[in-house]
């Protein structure tokens, strides 16, 4: 592999076999798709995860940026990193660390498999349950850590761009089902605490027929503008 990479993963064949495609991740984390020729011959990057326009990683843009704000505003730092909420960052990465492990294991593959994710716009009631199947495992392991879930599976579908779409909605409105359906939720929970804080039942009373009525009307938008 090339140097600052950690390997090229997931190969597969083009249907007519003359393109082979592969992951190729980077030592940073980031993965994107790369096809070349099935005999030989320059591999072509297809997406560009995790990077700006320019090529440059988003991390180290975000790092940057932060960094050139301090020094052109003259900002004391010290103020700044005590304002951090650094449990809250550990928790947001973590959720990613065990979600990435969790597919890595299969078992999401395996489940997909037996409860398999159909977007056909001409048929609502396969894309009514695929809302389903996004909206419960968006409460499973919160809304945004589930692309890691489902990105494969979608990618592989006959109309990836509809379900794309299709999960965007569904994994927001799935936020407003649990408390655990969205990190945001957990934030500010966590942060209502001293002011009497919020009840996971008591979010559930409302959450429930919420979640319900947009995500059917997100459905029902979706085939119609399909």
């Amino acid at each position: 592999p090339p140097r600052g990479t950690l390997g090229h993963f997931f190969p597969t064949f083009s249907p007519d076999g003359s393109q082979l495609a592969f992951v190729r991740t980077w030592t940073w984390g980031n993965q994107d798709v790369w096809v070349q020729p099935a005999g030989g011959g320059e591999p072509r990057q297809l997406t560009f995860q995790g990077y700006t326009k320019l090529g440059a990683p988003l991390a180290w843009t975000a790092v940057s940026g932060f960094a050139l704000l301090t020094v052109l505003h003259r900002t004391d730092t010290r103020a700044l990193w005590s304002a951090i909420d650094w449990s809250l960052l550990v928790f947001f990465a973590g959720l990613f660390v065990v979600v990435e492990a969790l597919v890595g294991s299969g078992v999401p593959a395996w489940v997909l498999a037996q409860v398999p994710i159909l977007v056909d716009a001409g048929e609502p009631g396969r894309m009514l349950a695929s809302a389903g199947i996004f909206v419960a495992g968006s409460n499973l392991v919160s809304n945004v850590p589930f692309i890691l879930v489902v990105r494969q599976p979608l990618e592989a579908l006959a109309d990836p761009a509809l379900a794309w779409e299709l999960l965007a909605m569904s994994s927001t409105f799935a936020g407003n089902l649990t408390l655990l359906g969205s990190v945001a939720n957990v934030i500010v929970a966590e942060a209502g605490r001293e002011v009497g804080g919020i009840g996971f039942l008591s979010f559930l009373r409302i959450g429930v027929p919420l979640t319900l009525l947009t995500t059917l009307f997100g459905v029902g938008w979706l085939l119609l503008v399909a």
